[in-house]
């Protein structure tokens, strides 16, 4: 009796080709956003780290200079920096104590790096304040992330959009008159709040410590609102 060595050959079908396709598919639309959150969180871990840092630096300069900060303004007044060369002065004080220079940027940003830093400074420490001014230091924001819109006309005097007063609408007069009413574009155009995963920004407080926060928690009256230092 005589076998023939039969071999079958089977190939997928195009429905089976296309099921296929179909669930590879879906579990990359369902895992996408996963990583893509992933790398937020890590982003914001990092740059948490890098204002910690910042802050390290802070606290070293004051315990230098017998707790007065860094001045590089004549007179305070609120502000955040829309110009990354706003922060200049800052960090070149700073530098001696951090020596990194990547410290002063954050990969979620999505400007060039053409600029100084990814962050911006609070314009009422920016002159040389003694700690013993700020009733809490550990409510008191010193840094948080710049706005990444670029600036629609770059010859414009920075003082016409970089009051924090500007936040409101109606524009306020003074912090009494806090917390107003938020006028959400004028705080995208100078600052960042809702750069990470969640919609939040991340805040370096006058004591050093770092935290990731929802700007509206930052904002209140003149008791509670953590962009102005002279509480109480």
């Amino acid at each position: 009796m005589v076998y023939m060595n039969q071999r079958s050959h089977r190939a997928f079908t195009l429905i089976e080709l296309l099921v296929v396709i179909t669930i590879i598919s879906i579990l990359a639309a369902i895992l996408f956003p996963v990583f893509a959150q992933a790398k937020g969180a890590a982003k914001k871990i990092v740059s948490i780290s890098n204002l910690k840092q910042i802050g390290f630096a802070l606290q070293m300069y004051l315990s230098d200079n017998d707790d007065t900060l860094p001045g590089t303004r004549d007179s305070a007044w609120g502000g955040f920096g829309v110009n990354p060369a706003e922060v200049s002065d800052v960090k070149t004080i700073l530098m001696p104590y951090i020596k990194n220079n990547e410290i002063w940027y954050c990969s979620a940003d999505r400007l060039p790096r053409k600029g100084r830093t990814s962050f911006a400074v609070n314009a009422y420490l920016e002159y040389p304040l003694n700690l013993s001014s700020v009733g809490r230091t550990s409510d008191a924001i010193y840094m948080t992330d710049r706005t990444d819109i670029p600036p629609t006309d770059p010859n414009a005097d920075p003082l016409d959009h970089y009051s924090w007063w500007a936040f409101t609408s109606p524009v306020l007069a003074n912090e009494l008159q806090l917390p107003g009413t938020l006028h959400w574009p004028s705080v995208i155009v100078q600052i960042s709040p809702e750069r990470y995963t969640g919609a939040n920004a991340n805040y370096l407080f006058l004591d050093s410590h770092a935290k990731s926060m929802k700007f509206q928690r930052t904002w209140g009256d003149a008791t509670v609102n953590m962009h102005y230092p002279y509480k109480d």
